[in-house]
């Protein structure tokens, strides 16, 4: 027995739907129901490029161990060499000192024309005055010794001057020693320098010519003037001015 179904149309929610009246169902969609629960997370996105304090410790910092052929532990040698600057009665040239590689090179152009009337860079010499603050004896007049070192995944090297430690804990020491520069006593007063953190631990190596006093550019101990220094105490006249050298 064939079964008939009578289909008619409504008009529901403002919309014509179908609707069965054997089934007495509507093909419409009726009220919104409440929202579902919220699905479990996806799978996690690839990294990101990297920041630029990453960045930053990835290159790393570089500093100069003055005084000394080697890089302390945690930072690597990028090359060894001796120190240059202005002789030391010239009231012309640099105020700073370098750290020239042993192994230097130049340009054919510059080969090919050698210049005159230059800024001379000369070696430079501890100049102690029989006051050896480095224990190793025989340092006194010979020349200085330097390196260039990188401190890995560390962006940023700092000197402090009078201090022998580094501001918290954070920082990573690299090395301590002495202030050094160029002398004011009057024979010297043409010449100025950097303050440059000489290694406790100095070492020297043989002149060109000989192993003492070519002069040149000279390190002469560091200390505070009281007279116009105006903090004394703490700090002490005639005293070698310490200094530390930290990474972070």
């Amino acid at each position: 027995m064939t079964r008939h179904c009578h289909i008619s149309k409504r008009r529901v929610l403002g919309h014509w739907h179908s609707f069965s009246v054997r089934d007495n169902i509507f093909s419409g969609l009726g009220p919104a129901g409440p929202p579902g629960a919220p699905g479990s997370d996806g799978p996690q996105g690839p990294p990101g490029p990297p920041g630029k304090d990453i960045q930053a410790k990835l290159a790393g910092a570089t500093y100069i161990r003055w005084g000394r052929t080697s890089c302390p532990e945690g930072s690597s040698l990028l090359y060894t060499g001796r120190v240059g600057g202005t002789y030391y009665k010239n009231s012309g040239g640099a105020a700073n000192y370098l750290c020239l590689p042993d192994n230097p090179e130049y340009s054919t152009e510059a080969m090919r024309k050698p210049v005159s009337k230059n800024s001379q860079v000369h070696g430079a010499e501890y100049e102690l005055e029989n006051v050896d603050l480095f224990n190793i004896p025989g340092n006194n007049d010979h020349t200085v010794p330097c390196s260039l070192c990188h401190a890995k995944e560390r962006s940023t090297v700092i000197m402090i001057p009078a201090k022998l430690t580094c501001p918290d804990s954070t920082w990573t020491l690299e090395y301590t020693g002495i202030i050094m520069s160029a002398s004011t006593y009057y024979q010297y007063q043409n010449y100025r320098s950097m303050y440059e953190c000489m290694d406790r631990r100095a070492e020297s190596l043989p002149g060109n010519r000989s192993t003492s006093n070519m002069n040149g550019a000279g390190f002469h101990y560091a200390s505070v003037f009281c007279h116009t220094f105006l903090h004394c105490p703490p700090y002490k006249e005639n005293i070698a001015l310490s200094c530390v050298v930290c990474s972070k």
